[in-house]
């Protein structure tokens, strides 16, 4: 709660302010190179900051790259890798879900690698051929994985091609959001089957005298409603992470015009 008549400047804080207060509060512990009054000196604050930078720049991610040398350097954010990480993250969950921890393997070794046959994918997932071919299968019909043909000889006699395994970002975000929407679909479907399994007893609850009076609903009445209420609250909460999935697989796309801009 700001008040309307207080500076703007004076209210908000950066990240690295609420790092140094949260740094400096915890259980009063000291820190050396404090200025007067329990504070970090400011040549303390940008020695930890560098610090904390470096650390996450050398993270795997890439998220945060360092772009200038000079000095202590400068630091950008990178957005579009930031939303392609969060989206193949969100991607391999749901995969990891339809099929389980071995097909988000071979999701993750394909995007990674690109372009291999099934020799190769047995190597790199250390599985028998057999196994790769049926994953792999498992995975193109839900449309996550596609193959290309590389001809051997002119006539591209089916015999003579090789059939490479790659990950096809347009066709597999159009799975997946197949996939949430009929997730969306499923739990609108259950909400409405358990209220119609209690419809007699929603509808006394809208009567004026047991609205007037909640004595008038027995004990089974009111532990039923109560169940009611749990199950819409978890359909509620599974809609949600249904509507962040479709957030994070295609509205901050990597080729979102609103990302460009933050570059």
């Amino acid at each position: 709660h700001i008040p309307p008549d207080i500076p703007l400047a004076d209210s908000v804080d950066t990240a690295g302010d609420m790092f140094f207060q949260r740094l400096g509060g915890a259980n009063g512990a000291h820190v050396d190179g404090e200025a007067s009054g329990g504070e970090l000196s400011s040549e303390k604050r940008s020695e930890m900051l560098y610090a904390l930078l470096e650390v996450v720049q050398a993270d795997s991610s890439g998220i945060v790259a360092r772009v200038d040398e000079r000095g202590t350097g400068t630091y950008r954010v990178n957005f579009e890798h930031a939303a392609t990480v969060l989206r193949d993250q969100c991607l391999d969950a749901l995969v990891q879900e339809k099929f389980g921890s071995g097909h988000a393997r071979f999701m993750r070794v394909l995007r990674d690698k690109q372009k291999l046959d099934e020799k190769v994918v047995s190597q790199a997932t250390m599985l028998p051929i057999a196994t790769c071919r049926e994953r792999l299968h498992d995975l193109a019909l839900a449309g996550m994985i596609d193959t290309v043909e590389i001809p051997r000889s002119a006539d591209r006699n089916p015999s003579r091609m090789f059939y490479l395994w790659y990950v096809n970002f347009d066709k597999q975000t159009r799975s997946a959001m197949r996939f949430v929407f009929q997730g969306m679909s499923n739990v609108i479907a259950r909400a409405n089957k358990e209220v119609a399994a209690r419809h007699l007893l929603i509808a006394k609850t809208k009567r004026e005298d047991v609205i007037a009076d909640q004595s008038l609903l027995t004990e089974a009445e009111h532990k039923e409603l109560r169940i009611l209420a749990k199950i819409k609250q978890r359909l509620a909460v599974a809609n949600v992470r249904l509507d962040s999935m479709l957030l994070l697989i295609n509205d901050i796309s990597p080729q979102s015009a609103d990302l460009k801009l933050l570059q």
